[in-house]
Order: C-alpha cells, then sequence, then structure tokens
C-alpha cells in the first residue's frame, strides 16, 4: 500500500516537507516495528507503532488524493 501512495504522490507531483516528514516517520515506526518483532518485545509497542504507520499512510493518501 506504501509503494501505492509513494507512487501517486510522485505522479501527481506533490511533495515538500509534510510529505518527508511523513514518509521519514512512516520508515522509522516500520523498522521499529521490525526490531520489535525480531526482539520479541511487548506486542502493546508494536501495535502502537503500527498505529503510528497506519495515521502516516492515511495522511498521505489525503495529500495525495485532495
Amino acid at each position: 500500500m506504501y509503494l501505492g501512495v509513494v507512487f501517486l504522490l510522485t505522479v501527481r507531483g506533490i511533495s515538500g516537507t509534510t510529505v518527508d516528514v511523513l514518509i521519514v516517520v512512516y520508515i522509522g515506526f516500520r523498522l521499529l516495528h521490525s526490531l520489535i518483532h525480531i526482539a520479541g518485545l511487548n506486542p502493546t509497542f508494536r501495535l502502537f507503532s503500527l498505529g503510528i504507520q497506519f495515521s502516516c499512510l492515511v495522511t498521505l493518501t489525503a495529500l495525495a488524493l485532495f
């Protein structure tokens, strides 16, 4: 889904600081989610990470569509 949103942003020529920050936050929390999963830490932290990722993805999608 992330690739589709980035493709849509690119095709529509949408860029800027907001998009850059959201992408960096998304990737950062994606990496954190993977590290938490590999380390076998508390699943609540993974859920929190997924929530942040989802909110970034929804915001990026809204920016791409509107």
